[in-house]
């Protein structure tokens, strides 16, 4: 397939992500250096950070997203920022590090609501932080 834009190929390798396909996105991910777009370098980073973060390599994982954080802060991409915040948030919580996952969660809602995003996912996030250490009350 051939993409337009890095946009397209970006919404399709986070449909593959939803649907925790490592495979496809490594396919896609290959192609995201193809562009000679600021975000490029970042982006294949988050890539591969997701990848690994499926894979249950979290370290691995944590890696790559500090890698392309830093790009995207680079480049002021403060959507993604956030997006790469809110994975390093579920890596902590993968790996039980509770507080430093909804202190990473927090700043990804921080960013987003700056921007005027959505924040289920935080939220979403949140909760299940809280439901996994026995705050039923508060995970609602």
């Amino acid at each position: 397939m051939v993409w337009n834009s890095l946009g397209e190929l970006i919404k399709e390798l986070e449909t593959a992500g939803s649907m925790r396909d490592p495979v496809r996105m490594g396919e896609l991910q290959q192609h995201i250096l193809d562009f000679d777009e600021p975000d490029a370098a970042p982006l294949n980073e988050y890539a591969h950070g997701m990848i690994h973060e499926f894979r249950g390599d979290y370290d691995v994982a944590y890696e790559h997203h500090r890698q392309a954080l830093e790009g995207f802060q680079k480049t002021g991409n403060e959507d993604f920022c956030a997006r790469v915040t809110n994975n390093i948030g579920s890596i902590y919580y993968f790996k039980s590090d509770f507080p430093r996952a909804l202190e990473q969660f927090q700043k990804s809602i921080d960013i987003r609501t700056r921007l005027g995003l959505p924040i289920t996912n935080e939220l979403n996030n949140i909760g299940a932080v809280h439901y996994n250490v026995g705050d039923f009350k508060t995970a609602l």
